[in-house]
């Protein structure tokens, strides 16, 4: 959840996706912003800065082609995402804004093993 001018941006995980909603603080009907791309939002909540001044709004990416999450800058009028690009093999996620509008977000390294499993000589 966040705050774009008087409306909260929630992330709603149903069954089939996740999606983005405005709720009016007021009250009123939950309007849903666009999404215009290949890439899909994840369930990972977003950040508590996630939404720029100017309405651009960070999100958690999931893809076909990787394994790993992704973060990109969703245009909250158009639905336009683009991805972020970064030199890192891990996850990524729960960007925000700073203040002089860098992008922060959690890496989640990868850590792995290679096991072989042999049956013992006689056994």
């Amino acid at each position: 959840m966040d705050v774009d001018n008087q409306n909260l941006i929630v992330v709603l995980n149903e069954k089939e996706r996740s999606r983005l909603v405005r709720l009016p603080v007021s009250g009123g009907s939950p309007q849903e912003i666009p999404w215009k791309s290949e890439l899909r939002l994840t369930g990972w909540p977003l950040s508590s800065n996630a939404v720029a001044p100017d309405g651009r709004i960070l999100v958690t990416l999931g893809s076909k082609d990787s394994w790993f999450y992704s973060i990109g800058i969703l245009n909250g009028k158009t639905g336009e995402v683009r991805k972020v690009p970064a030199n890192y093999v891990g996850d990524i996620g729960s960007p925000g804004w700073t203040r002089d509008g860098q992008i922060r977000a959690v890496a989640r390294p990868l850590r792995t093993g290679i096991w072989r499993f042999r049956p013992q000589e006689g056994k």
